[in-house]
């Protein structure tokens, strides 16, 4: 047998008062690194800082950017696009394989940063159907 119990409680309509507290300032940190960059004319990406990026040779860092495929023969396009390879400002005179070989020996800690450039400006050679991948070392080289 089960019985039901009701009882019925009246309590004390008490007024409540809200407690405002005014800051005077508010500081707010977070992470102030910029690992990506874009631009009207090309995409800076830093590798140096970014850990995702920093670890393993550069050939490995190159193919993690956005938009860039790398193919068994050696050929790295960019969007779909042929792609000139500058390094420091400029163009490398290796490509397929050779390029390939060069970025496993260069770590990727080397790197400072990659810029994709997806229409290159005048001050790039003629590259009639591509773009350009600048990759800035850490070490640049002296005029």
């Amino acid at each position: 047998m089960h019985k039901k119990l009701q009882k019925n409680v009246e309590v004390d309509s008490t007024q409540t008062k809200e407690k405002v507290n005014t800051l005077k300032e508010v500081q707010i940190y977070g992470n102030k690194k910029q690992y990506l960059k874009v631009e009207s004319d090309k995409t800076t990406v830093n590798v140096k800082d970014n850990p995702l990026l920093n670890s393993g040779s550069s050939l490995e860092a190159v193919k993690r950017l956005p938009g860039v495929i790398t193919s068994p023969t050696g050929s790295i396009t960019l969007n779909a696009k042929n792609v000139a390879i500058y390094i420091d400002g400029f163009p490398s005179s290796l490509s397929g394989t050779d390029l390939q070989n060069y970025l496993l020996t260069l770590p990727a800690n080397a790197i400072e940063k990659v810029e994709l450039i997806y229409n290159p400006g005048a001050s790039f050679e003629a590259n009639a159907s591509g773009s350009v991948i600048n990759i800035v070392t850490s070490t640049k080289r002296k005029k």
